[in-house]
């Protein structure tokens, strides 16, 4: 049966046909550019957390800077004021993005690429929370750089600040606006 919308109206007229390739290929380039602009917008709008998260979606062996110590590892999560990093075998360690000073990107590894669909703390006041409800799990917080860490369980997470106890049975009161980290390892005391 013949149907007359099954016939290409331009194959008759070589003029119209040029001119359709043209206005095609002018269409795609367009296309192209508008493509290249947002890519260029979205580009300038990536913020650190999200960098983390492309870090490890790629699975790349990352080290991070805060102050003095440095910590190299895989990204296993990240939240709105924090990024976490498995830095060795039973060894997690939180950082505060605002205190980082530095990243670098050691090796990228797809293998240990790691989904964004895991239920995971979005920031670091959640994750000290998190950490305190693990019985007898020691912590090592990292703040300014002229004072040593504070090591101990998480008793408590307030507002502001969070309560360690420490081996030797004294109670420690750490600002959280002064916690750049959070070490933590697979053994308990």
């Amino acid at each position: 049966m013949y149907d007359p919308f099954d016939e290409d109206p331009f194959s008759s007229d070589p003029e119209l046909e040029a001119m359709a390739r043209e206005f095609k290929n002018t269409f795609r380039q367009e296309q192209e550019e508008l493509e290249a602009m947002s890519t260029e917008a979205l580009e300038a709008e990536i913020d650190i957390p999200f960098a983390f998260l492309e870090l490890m979606w790629s699975g790349a062996q990352t080290r991070v800077s805060v102050g003095p110590h440095f910590f190299e590892g895989l990204v296993t999560h990240v939240g709105r004021d924090l990024v976490q990093l498995a830095i060795g075998p039973g060894m997690i360690v939180d950082v505060h993005l605002p205190f980082i000073s530095q990243v670098f990107v050691v090796q990228r590894n797809q293998e240990s690429a790691r989904t964004a669909l895991h239920r995971d703390p979005r920031t670091f006041i959640a994750r000290m929370r998190e950490l305190a409800e693990i019985p007898m799990q020691e912590v090592e917080l990292g703040g300014e750089v002229s004072s040593a860490g504070v090591s101990g369980v998480l008793k408590l997470v307030r507002s502001d600040h969070v309560v360690i106890s420490a081996k030797d049975k004294r109670e420690w009161l750490v600002p959280l606006a002064n916690v750049k980290y959070c070490l933590t390892r697979a053994n308990v005391r």
